[in-house]
């Protein structure tokens, strides 16, 4: 049973979503980035998370997990971007 619990996690693209705040002139960039947590290096990722797909992180910190919270995300984008901008 365990390993077809590994073969079925392998065969999925399990993957974390970071996101990444940069701040480029006068305009607000976010960089989303899909990390395959099946690959050796990132082994880590994947002991952590892999019944938890997807996840996100923003700024490093944990967001959310199992599903995507628009809401939740639009929120603390723009939190992010008046601290930024020295408003809030």
């Amino acid at each position: 049973l365990l390993e077809s619990q590994q073969a079925r996690l392998q065969r999925r693209q399990l993957k974390i979503t970071l996101l990444f705040n940069v701040q480029a002139a006068n305009f607000k960039i976010f960089i989303l980035q899909e990390v395959d947590i099946t690959v050796p290096n990132c082994s880590p990722w994947f002991g952590t998370y892999k019944y938890d797909i997807p996840v996100f992180h923003l700024h490093g910190q944990f967001l959310m997990k199992h599903r995507v919270d628009i809401q939740k995300l639009e929120y603390r984008l723009l939190n992010l971007e008046l601290q930024d901008d020295g408003s809030g």
